[in-house]
Protein backbone atom coordinates (compact mmCIF):
# COMPACT_ATOMS: atom_id res chain seq x y z
CA UNK A 1 0.00 0.00 0.00
CA UNK A 2 2.79 2.29 1.20
CA UNK A 3 4.54 2.03 -2.30
CA UNK A 4 1.17 2.69 -4.65
CA UNK A 5 0.38 5.23 -2.77
CA UNK A 6 4.59 6.29 -3.06
CA UNK A 7 4.13 5.88 -7.08
CA UNK A 8 0.57 8.19 -7.23
CA UNK A 9 2.64 10.96 -5.29
CA UNK A 10 5.63 10.16 -7.37
CA UNK A 11 3.27 10.84 -10.90
CA UNK A 12 1.78 13.69 -9.07
CA UNK A 13 4.65 14.98 -8.92
CA UNK A 14 5.52 14.70 -12.41
CA UNK A 15 2.46 15.81 -13.72
CA UNK A 16 2.78 19.29 -11.67
CA UNK A 17 6.56 19.25 -12.67
CA UNK A 18 5.78 19.30 -16.27
CA UNK A 19 2.90 21.51 -15.97
CA UNK A 20 4.56 24.33 -14.16
CA UNK A 21 7.69 24.28 -16.58
CA UNK A 22 5.68 24.02 -19.20
CA UNK A 23 4.98 27.71 -20.62
CA UNK A 24 1.36 27.00 -22.26
CA UNK A 25 -0.80 26.15 -19.30
CA UNK A 26 -4.16 23.61 -19.80
CA UNK A 27 -6.96 25.23 -18.06
CA UNK A 28 -9.70 23.00 -16.83
CA UNK A 29 -11.79 22.72 -19.60
CA UNK A 30 -14.18 22.84 -21.75
CA UNK A 31 -12.50 19.17 -22.31
CA UNK A 32 -12.91 17.09 -23.98
CA UNK A 33 -14.05 19.41 -26.46
CA UNK A 34 -13.39 20.83 -29.63
CA UNK A 35 -13.24 24.28 -28.68
CA UNK A 36 -14.46 26.55 -32.04
CA UNK A 37 -13.93 29.98 -30.55
CA UNK A 38 -13.02 31.73 -26.80
CA UNK A 39 -13.79 34.89 -26.38
CA UNK A 40 -12.46 37.39 -22.92
CA UNK A 41 -14.56 40.26 -21.81
CA UNK A 42 -14.15 41.78 -18.15
CA UNK A 43 -14.34 39.39 -15.71
CA UNK A 44 -15.43 36.74 -18.10
CA UNK A 45 -14.41 33.91 -20.66
CA UNK A 46 -16.31 32.61 -22.64
CA UNK A 47 -15.74 29.65 -24.90
CA UNK A 48 -18.14 28.39 -27.73
CA UNK A 49 -17.40 24.17 -28.29
CA UNK A 50 -18.73 21.40 -30.47
CA UNK A 51 -18.46 17.91 -30.00
CA UNK A 52 -20.38 14.45 -30.57
CA UNK A 53 -23.03 16.65 -32.12
CA UNK A 54 -23.72 18.74 -29.24
CA UNK A 55 -22.78 22.64 -29.16
CA UNK A 56 -22.30 24.03 -26.07
CA UNK A 57 -21.57 27.82 -24.44
CA UNK A 58 -19.96 27.41 -21.24
CA UNK A 59 -17.71 30.71 -19.50
CA UNK A 60 -15.22 30.90 -16.78
CA UNK A 61 -14.85 33.45 -13.74
CA UNK A 62 -11.32 32.68 -12.50
CA UNK A 63 -9.28 32.37 -15.63
CA UNK A 64 -10.18 28.68 -16.43
CA UNK A 65 -9.99 26.78 -13.08
CA UNK A 66 -13.24 26.21 -13.62
CA UNK A 67 -15.76 26.12 -16.76
CA UNK A 68 -20.12 26.42 -16.00
CA UNK A 69 -22.41 25.92 -19.21
CA UNK A 70 -24.15 28.93 -20.33
CA UNK A 71 -26.55 26.62 -23.04
CA UNK A 72 -26.17 23.71 -24.56
CA UNK A 73 -28.41 22.32 -28.34
CA UNK A 74 -28.30 18.82 -29.60
CA UNK A 75 -28.55 19.19 -33.23
CA UNK A 76 -28.02 23.02 -33.41
CA UNK A 77 -24.81 23.57 -34.35
CA UNK A 78 -23.44 27.72 -33.62
CA UNK A 79 -20.37 28.99 -35.35
CA UNK A 80 -19.34 31.92 -33.08
CA UNK A 81 -19.81 34.11 -30.28
CA UNK A 82 -19.39 37.43 -29.39
CA UNK A 83 -19.39 39.41 -26.19
CA UNK A 84 -19.62 43.33 -24.63
CA UNK A 85 -20.72 44.40 -21.14
CA UNK A 86 -23.32 42.01 -19.83
CA UNK A 87 -24.73 41.02 -23.82
CA UNK A 88 -23.56 37.60 -25.37
CA UNK A 89 -24.59 37.21 -28.77
CA UNK A 90 -24.03 33.88 -30.60
CA UNK A 91 -25.24 32.36 -34.23
CA UNK A 92 -25.76 29.31 -36.04
CA UNK A 93 -26.18 28.73 -40.19
CA UNK A 94 -29.59 30.49 -40.18
CA UNK A 95 -30.61 32.72 -37.00
CA UNK A 96 -28.49 35.27 -34.40
CA UNK A 97 -29.45 34.83 -30.52
CA UNK A 98 -28.64 37.24 -27.64
CA UNK A 99 -28.26 37.59 -24.20
CA UNK A 100 -28.96 39.67 -22.06
CA UNK A 101 -28.98 38.34 -18.41
CA UNK A 102 -25.43 36.23 -18.81
CA UNK A 103 -27.04 33.02 -20.66
CA UNK A 104 -30.09 32.62 -18.32
CA UNK A 105 -32.46 33.19 -21.59
CA UNK A 106 -31.53 33.41 -24.89
CA UNK A 107 -33.49 35.75 -27.73
CA UNK A 108 -33.54 35.40 -31.39
CA UNK A 109 -32.88 38.60 -32.96
CA UNK A 110 -32.28 38.14 -36.61
CA UNK A 111 -35.82 38.57 -38.12
CA UNK A 112 -34.87 41.41 -40.35
CA UNK A 113 -31.46 39.89 -41.20
CA UNK A 114 -33.41 37.17 -42.71
CA UNK A 115 -35.20 39.30 -44.64
CA UNK A 116 -32.25 41.81 -46.15
CA UNK A 117 -30.38 39.30 -46.52
CA UNK A 118 -32.09 36.58 -48.51
CA UNK A 119 -31.94 33.95 -45.93
CA UNK A 120 -27.82 33.99 -46.53
CA UNK A 121 -25.84 31.48 -44.58
CA UNK A 122 -24.24 32.85 -41.71
CA UNK A 123 -20.70 31.84 -41.43
CA UNK A 124 -19.90 34.13 -38.20
CA UNK A 125 -20.29 37.13 -36.14
CA UNK A 126 -18.12 39.73 -34.56
CA UNK A 127 -18.75 42.63 -32.28
CA UNK A 128 -16.27 46.05 -32.73
CA UNK A 129 -17.08 48.23 -29.93
CA UNK A 130 -20.96 49.00 -29.50
CA UNK A 131 -21.45 47.34 -32.81
CA UNK A 132 -22.50 43.70 -34.31
CA UNK A 133 -21.60 42.19 -37.57
CA UNK A 134 -22.95 39.32 -39.35
CA UNK A 135 -20.75 37.82 -42.13
CA UNK A 136 -23.21 35.88 -44.37
CA UNK A 137 -22.30 33.96 -48.13
CA UNK A 138 -23.87 37.21 -49.46
CA UNK A 139 -22.05 39.74 -47.70
CA UNK A 140 -21.80 42.11 -44.28
CA UNK A 141 -24.59 43.16 -42.27
CA UNK A 142 -23.99 45.46 -38.61
CA UNK A 143 -26.45 45.93 -35.89
CA UNK A 144 -25.96 48.94 -32.87
CA UNK A 145 -28.94 47.98 -30.93
CA UNK A 146 -27.38 44.61 -30.37
CA UNK A 147 -28.95 42.62 -33.00
CA UNK A 148 -32.93 44.14 -32.88
CA UNK A 149 -32.38 46.03 -36.50
CA UNK A 150 -29.88 45.35 -39.38
CA UNK A 151 -28.45 46.89 -42.20
CA UNK A 152 -26.45 45.77 -45.16
CA UNK A 153 -22.82 47.17 -45.59
CA UNK A 154 -22.12 46.18 -49.24
CA UNK A 155 -24.86 47.22 -51.23
CA UNK A 156 -22.71 47.84 -54.17
CA UNK A 157 -21.36 44.21 -54.32
CA UNK A 158 -22.48 40.32 -53.25
CA UNK A 159 -19.62 37.46 -52.21
CA UNK A 160 -19.16 35.25 -49.26
CA UNK A 161 -17.64 37.14 -46.78
CA UNK A 162 -15.20 35.40 -43.89
CA UNK A 163 -13.43 37.96 -41.98
CA UNK A 164 -13.25 41.52 -40.86
CA UNK A 165 -11.53 44.04 -39.25
CA UNK A 166 -12.84 47.64 -38.19
CA UNK A 167 -10.76 50.85 -36.63
CA UNK A 168 -13.16 54.19 -36.80
CA UNK A 169 -14.77 54.28 -40.36
CA UNK A 170 -12.44 51.93 -41.99
CA UNK A 171 -13.35 48.36 -42.84
CA UNK A 172 -11.60 45.78 -44.04
CA UNK A 173 -13.61 42.40 -45.74
CA UNK A 174 -12.10 38.75 -46.19
CA UNK A 175 -13.86 37.19 -48.86
CA UNK A 176 -13.51 33.08 -49.61
CA UNK A 177 -13.06 34.45 -53.67
CA UNK A 178 -12.60 37.69 -54.40
CA UNK A 179 -9.78 38.95 -52.36
CA UNK A 180 -10.26 41.97 -49.53
CA UNK A 181 -12.73 44.46 -50.09
CA UNK A 182 -12.05 48.47 -48.25
CA UNK A 183 -14.36 50.85 -47.12
CA UNK A 184 -12.65 54.35 -45.69
CA UNK A 185 -16.69 55.61 -44.96
CA UNK A 186 -17.83 52.84 -43.05
CA UNK A 187 -19.28 50.95 -45.50
CA UNK A 188 -20.44 53.49 -48.04
CA UNK A 189 -18.48 53.07 -50.68
CA UNK A 190 -16.11 50.11 -51.68
CA UNK A 191 -12.47 48.99 -53.25
CA UNK A 192 -11.58 45.42 -54.07
CA UNK A 193 -8.12 44.63 -54.18
CA UNK A 194 -6.52 40.76 -55.32
CA UNK A 195 -9.73 39.44 -56.38
CA UNK A 196 -8.85 35.83 -57.16
CA UNK A 197 -5.44 35.90 -55.84
CA UNK A 198 -5.86 36.16 -51.85
CA UNK A 199 -8.48 33.61 -51.13
CA UNK A 200 -9.99 31.53 -47.90
CA UNK A 201 -9.02 35.10 -45.83
CA UNK A 202 -10.23 33.85 -42.53
CA UNK A 203 -9.06 36.33 -40.14
CA UNK A 204 -8.26 40.41 -40.83
CA UNK A 205 -6.86 42.97 -38.40
CA UNK A 206 -5.44 46.32 -38.72
CA UNK A 207 -2.00 47.44 -36.86
CA UNK A 208 0.11 50.26 -36.09
CA UNK A 209 -0.75 51.41 -39.44
CA UNK A 210 -0.75 48.06 -40.92
CA UNK A 211 -3.00 45.41 -42.34
CA UNK A 212 -2.39 41.76 -41.95
CA UNK A 213 -4.48 38.87 -43.57
CA UNK A 214 -4.70 35.47 -42.48
CA UNK A 215 -5.30 32.60 -45.36
CA UNK A 216 -5.54 28.98 -45.81
CA UNK A 217 -1.88 29.27 -47.32
CA UNK A 218 -0.69 31.70 -45.47
CA UNK A 219 -0.26 35.31 -43.33
CA UNK A 220 -0.25 38.55 -45.80
CA UNK A 221 0.25 41.89 -44.95
CA UNK A 222 0.03 45.36 -46.41
CA UNK A 223 1.40 48.45 -45.74
CA UNK A 224 -0.54 50.60 -48.43
CA UNK A 225 -4.03 50.31 -47.02
CA UNK A 226 -4.47 47.14 -48.56
CA UNK A 227 -3.79 48.19 -51.95
CA UNK A 228 -0.27 45.41 -51.89
CA UNK A 229 -0.28 42.43 -50.33
CA UNK A 230 3.31 40.48 -49.63
CA UNK A 231 3.14 37.31 -48.14
CA UNK A 232 4.74 36.78 -44.74
CA UNK A 233 7.24 33.85 -43.60
CA UNK A 234 4.10 32.13 -42.60
CA UNK A 235 2.36 29.44 -44.62
CA UNK A 236 0.23 27.69 -42.28
CA UNK A 237 -3.80 28.23 -42.45
CA UNK A 238 -4.39 30.68 -40.01
CA UNK A 239 -7.27 30.97 -38.35
CA UNK A 240 -7.29 34.50 -36.15
CA UNK A 241 -5.59 37.43 -34.72
CA UNK A 242 -5.20 38.83 -31.53
CA UNK A 243 -4.04 41.96 -30.19
CA UNK A 244 -2.28 43.10 -26.86
CA UNK A 245 -0.96 47.16 -26.85
CA UNK A 246 1.72 46.99 -28.71
CA UNK A 247 1.96 43.08 -29.76
CA UNK A 248 0.37 40.99 -32.28
CA UNK A 249 -0.40 37.04 -31.99
CA UNK A 250 -2.10 34.81 -34.65
CA UNK A 251 -3.32 31.43 -34.30
CA UNK A 252 -2.83 28.37 -36.77
CA UNK A 253 -5.64 25.69 -36.91
CA UNK A 254 -3.27 23.45 -39.41
CA UNK A 255 -1.57 22.69 -36.42
CA UNK A 256 0.82 25.61 -36.48
CA UNK A 257 0.18 26.60 -32.44
CA UNK A 258 0.53 30.23 -31.82
CA UNK A 259 2.51 33.03 -33.50
CA UNK A 260 4.12 36.22 -32.19
CA UNK A 261 4.47 38.85 -34.58
CA UNK A 262 8.79 39.96 -34.44
CA UNK A 263 9.69 42.65 -36.84
CA UNK A 264 8.79 45.68 -38.83
CA UNK A 265 11.94 45.08 -40.32
CA UNK A 266 11.46 41.87 -41.89
CA UNK A 267 7.43 41.45 -41.23
CA UNK A 268 8.28 37.77 -39.17
CA UNK A 269 6.47 35.88 -37.40
CA UNK A 270 7.54 33.09 -35.01
CA UNK A 271 5.92 30.28 -32.89
CA UNK A 272 5.47 30.89 -29.17
CA UNK A 273 4.42 26.75 -28.72
CA UNK A 274 6.11 26.25 -26.05
CA UNK A 275 4.18 23.76 -23.37
CA UNK A 276 1.34 23.70 -25.96
CA UNK A 277 0.07 20.24 -26.52
CA UNK A 278 -2.45 20.54 -29.14
CA UNK A 279 -1.06 23.06 -31.43
CA UNK A 280 -4.71 22.73 -33.38
CA UNK A 281 -5.70 26.55 -32.49
CA UNK A 282 -8.81 27.75 -34.00
CA UNK A 283 -8.82 31.03 -32.15
CA UNK A 284 -6.81 33.19 -29.46
CA UNK A 285 -8.69 35.85 -26.57
CA UNK A 286 -6.29 38.28 -24.10
CA UNK A 287 -6.99 39.13 -21.07
CA UNK A 288 -4.83 41.44 -18.69
CA UNK A 289 -2.20 38.99 -17.59
CA UNK A 290 -2.79 35.88 -20.15
CA UNK A 291 -3.15 34.96 -23.61
CA UNK A 292 -5.91 32.04 -24.02
CA UNK A 293 -5.99 29.63 -27.25
CA UNK A 294 -9.18 27.91 -28.13
CA UNK A 295 -7.65 24.28 -29.09
CA UNK A 296 -9.20 20.92 -30.53
CA UNK A 297 -9.11 19.44 -27.07
CA UNK A 298 -9.76 22.52 -24.39
CA UNK A 299 -8.56 26.26 -24.08
CA UNK A 300 -4.62 26.50 -23.15
CA UNK A 301 -3.23 29.84 -21.31
CA UNK A 302 0.22 31.69 -21.15
CA UNK A 303 0.96 34.27 -18.78
CA UNK A 304 1.20 37.63 -21.24
CA UNK A 305 5.09 38.24 -18.95
CA UNK A 306 6.54 35.18 -20.76
CA UNK A 307 5.24 36.51 -24.47
CA UNK A 308 5.44 40.57 -23.97
CA UNK A 309 8.65 41.96 -23.14
CA UNK A 310 9.21 46.06 -23.09
CA UNK A 311 11.89 48.49 -23.78
CA UNK A 312 12.55 51.48 -21.69
CA UNK A 313 14.97 53.74 -23.42
CA UNK A 314 16.72 56.63 -21.41
CA UNK A 315 18.89 59.19 -22.79
CA UNK A 316 20.60 61.63 -20.78
CA UNK A 317 20.85 65.44 -22.28
CA UNK A 318 23.56 66.41 -22.08
CA UNK A 319 25.50 63.18 -22.01
CA UNK A 320 27.89 64.19 -19.30
CA UNK A 321 25.23 65.88 -17.01
CA UNK A 322 24.42 62.75 -14.97
CA UNK A 323 23.76 58.58 -14.74
CA UNK A 324 20.59 57.14 -15.42
CA UNK A 325 19.21 53.75 -14.25
CA UNK A 326 16.56 51.59 -15.24
CA UNK A 327 17.06 50.97 -19.01
CA UNK A 328 16.70 47.57 -20.72
CA UNK A 329 13.78 45.56 -21.88
CA UNK A 330 11.40 43.83 -19.36
CA UNK A 331 8.37 41.36 -19.23
CA UNK A 332 4.78 42.80 -19.59
CA UNK A 333 3.61 44.16 -16.39
CA UNK A 334 7.39 44.34 -14.54
CA UNK A 335 7.30 46.90 -11.88
CA UNK A 336 10.29 48.89 -12.80
CA UNK A 337 12.28 52.07 -11.05
CA UNK A 338 13.65 54.83 -12.82
CA UNK A 339 16.28 57.05 -11.38
CA UNK A 340 18.25 60.11 -13.16
CA UNK A 341 21.18 60.74 -10.63
CA UNK A 342 23.29 64.49 -11.96
CA UNK A 343 26.88 63.91 -12.26
CA UNK A 344 28.56 66.67 -10.16
CA UNK A 345 28.33 70.48 -10.72
CA UNK A 346 24.67 69.00 -12.51
CA UNK A 347 21.59 69.37 -11.50
CA UNK A 348 18.52 67.43 -12.75
CA UNK A 349 15.84 69.20 -14.87
CA UNK A 350 12.97 66.96 -16.15
CA UNK A 351 11.87 63.98 -18.35
CA UNK A 352 11.13 64.77 -22.05
CA UNK A 353 9.35 62.93 -24.33
CA UNK A 354 9.99 63.89 -27.65
CA UNK A 355 10.56 67.28 -26.27
CA UNK A 356 7.42 67.23 -24.32
CA UNK A 357 7.83 67.75 -20.39
CA UNK A 358 6.58 64.98 -18.77
CA UNK A 359 7.96 64.32 -15.48
CA UNK A 360 9.74 66.58 -12.88
CA UNK A 361 10.75 64.15 -10.16
CA UNK A 362 14.22 62.82 -10.85
CA UNK A 363 12.93 59.21 -9.77
CA UNK A 364 9.78 57.11 -10.55
CA UNK A 365 8.21 53.57 -10.89
CA UNK A 366 6.54 52.70 -13.98
CA UNK A 367 4.50 49.25 -14.81
CA UNK A 368 5.59 48.50 -18.25
CA UNK A 369 2.34 48.08 -20.38
CA UNK A 370 4.30 49.55 -23.54
CA UNK A 371 8.08 50.79 -24.30
CA UNK A 372 9.43 54.38 -22.22
CA UNK A 373 11.30 56.12 -24.27
CA UNK A 374 12.28 59.86 -22.13
CA UNK A 375 15.34 62.05 -21.89
CA UNK A 376 16.49 63.37 -18.49
CA UNK A 377 17.83 66.74 -18.70
CA UNK A 378 20.22 68.08 -16.66
CA UNK A 379 21.48 72.08 -16.22
CA UNK A 380 24.74 73.16 -15.27
CA UNK A 381 25.52 74.35 -11.86
CA UNK A 382 28.03 77.79 -11.84
CA UNK A 383 27.71 77.90 -7.79
CA UNK A 384 26.16 77.14 -4.70
CA UNK A 385 24.09 79.55 -3.15
CA UNK A 386 25.75 82.65 -4.83
CA UNK A 387 28.66 83.24 -7.26
CA UNK A 388 30.20 85.26 -3.86
CA UNK A 389 30.22 82.21 -2.27
CA UNK A 390 33.52 80.25 -2.89
CA UNK A 391 32.82 76.33 -3.33
CA UNK A 392 36.19 74.53 -3.55
CA UNK A 393 34.94 70.88 -2.20
CA UNK A 394 37.44 68.06 -2.27
CA UNK A 395 36.67 64.45 -1.89
CA UNK A 396 39.44 62.05 -1.74
CA UNK A 397 40.90 59.02 -1.66
CA UNK A 398 39.08 58.18 -5.06
CA UNK A 399 38.48 55.03 -5.38
CA UNK A 400 38.46 54.14 -1.89
CA UNK A 401 38.07 51.56 0.49
CA UNK A 402 36.26 52.16 3.71
CA UNK A 403 35.92 56.01 3.73
CA UNK A 404 36.58 59.05 2.03
CA UNK A 405 37.33 62.12 3.19
CA UNK A 406 35.29 65.58 2.51
CA UNK A 407 37.52 68.64 2.17
CA UNK A 408 35.81 72.63 2.27
CA UNK A 409 36.31 75.55 3.35
CA UNK A 410 34.78 77.38 6.75
CA UNK A 411 31.78 78.95 4.08
CA UNK A 412 30.65 75.18 3.90
CA UNK A 413 30.38 74.68 8.08
CA UNK A 414 26.58 74.07 9.12
CA UNK A 415 25.82 72.61 5.35
CA UNK A 416 24.26 68.85 5.44
CA UNK A 417 26.10 66.01 2.64
CA UNK A 418 24.19 62.80 1.57
CA UNK A 419 25.41 59.51 0.31
CA UNK A 420 23.09 58.04 -2.58
CA UNK A 421 23.93 54.42 -4.30
CA UNK A 422 23.62 54.06 -7.71
CA UNK A 423 19.89 53.91 -7.92
CA UNK A 424 19.56 57.13 -6.06
CA UNK A 425 18.83 55.54 -2.41
CA UNK A 426 19.81 57.85 0.35
CA UNK A 427 22.66 55.26 2.18
CA UNK A 428 24.37 58.10 4.37
CA UNK A 429 24.15 61.88 5.59
CA UNK A 430 25.32 64.07 8.11
CA UNK A 431 26.09 67.96 9.12
CA UNK A 432 29.29 69.33 7.76
CA UNK A 433 30.99 70.47 10.87
CA UNK A 434 34.90 71.20 10.08
CA UNK A 435 36.98 71.71 6.83
CA UNK A 436 37.96 67.88 6.84
CA UNK A 437 34.75 65.61 7.24
CA UNK A 438 35.60 61.65 7.09
CA UNK A 439 32.29 59.72 5.81
CA UNK A 440 32.57 55.93 6.35
CA UNK A 441 31.95 53.43 3.37
CA UNK A 442 31.94 50.72 6.01
CA UNK A 443 29.75 47.97 5.26
CA UNK A 444 28.91 49.18 1.74
CA UNK A 445 29.28 47.30 -1.42
CA UNK A 446 31.32 47.93 -3.49
CA UNK A 447 30.81 49.72 -6.51
CA UNK A 448 29.39 53.55 -7.83
CA UNK A 449 28.35 56.02 -4.81
CA UNK A 450 27.36 60.31 -5.06
CA UNK A 451 28.07 62.40 -2.65
CA UNK A 452 26.39 65.42 -2.79
CA UNK A 453 26.14 68.59 -0.39
CA UNK A 454 24.46 71.67 0.85
CA UNK A 455 21.89 73.85 -2.01
CA UNK A 456 19.52 71.36 -2.55
CA UNK A 457 22.30 68.68 -2.95
CA UNK A 458 23.40 69.93 -6.70
CA UNK A 459 26.95 70.13 -5.62
CA UNK A 460 27.97 65.97 -5.97
CA UNK A 461 31.07 63.88 -6.63
CA UNK A 462 31.04 60.20 -8.02
CA UNK A 463 33.30 57.90 -6.17
CA UNK A 464 34.50 54.11 -5.88
CA UNK A 465 34.30 51.85 -3.75
CA UNK A 466 36.41 48.77 -4.01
Amino acid sequence: MKQKLLLIFMLLFTVNSVQLSAQWMPTSGPYPQDVKKVVQRGLYLYALTDSFSETRITYSSNGGFSWKNLYSSVGLSFNSIGAKGGVIMTCNDTDVYRSNNHGLTWLKCSSNLKTISQNATINSLQMFGNTAYVLTTNGVYKSVDNGSSWIMLNSSWSTNVLSLAVSDSTIYVGTKTNGIYRSLNGGQSWNNYYAGVLLDVNALTIFDGKVFAGTKTGLYYSLNDGVVWTLSNITNDISSFCIKNIDIFASCSDGGGVLKYTSDTTFAWQPVNTGLANTIVNSLAVSDTFLYAATADRVWKRPLNQLIFYNILLTANPPNGGILNGSGSFPYGTEKDVIATPYPNWEFKEWTENGTVVLLDSMFSIVLYDDLNWTANFNLVNGIENNNVENSVQVYPNPTQDQVILKTNANWKGKQFIVLDRMGKVVGEGIIENETTPISLQGFAPGHYFIHVANEFRQGFKILKK
